[in-house]
């Protein structure tokens, strides 16, 4: 794809070849491969949370997700998913709520 198309299509991403780490970083990180390779690591799983649950006197955030599912009113056969992520700490409060129908 040209630079040109890339843009007029809303691709954000950079040129290989004008790529920085961090848009290397971030790249490896946005496919979905990555992250299951990473929770079927049980030895990192469970450093990780073991590391939480040993210092729990350095997590003083929560974070609350709510999912739900349910038929779309208008046509019964497609479904309309409901995200809710809410995130409270010392320093920001973050509520996003975010709405998806699977047609």
């Amino acid at each position: 794809m040209s630079e040109e198309a890339a843009k007029a299509s809303g691709d954000s991403k950079p040129a290989p070849n004008e790529m920085t780490s961090k848009d290397y970083y971030f790249d490896y990180y946005s496919h979905f491969g990555i992250h299951e390779e990473m929770l079927k690591d049980e030895v990192r799983t469970n450093t990780y949370r073991n590391s939480i649950y040993h210092n729990k006197h350095l997590f003083k955030v929560w974070l609350k997700g709510v999912f739900t599912c349910a038929s779309n009113a208008r046509n019964e056969r497609d479904l309309d998913f409901n995200i809710k992520v809410s995130f409270h700490g010392e320093v920001c409060d973050l509520e996003e709520e975010s709405t998806y129908t699977m047609l």
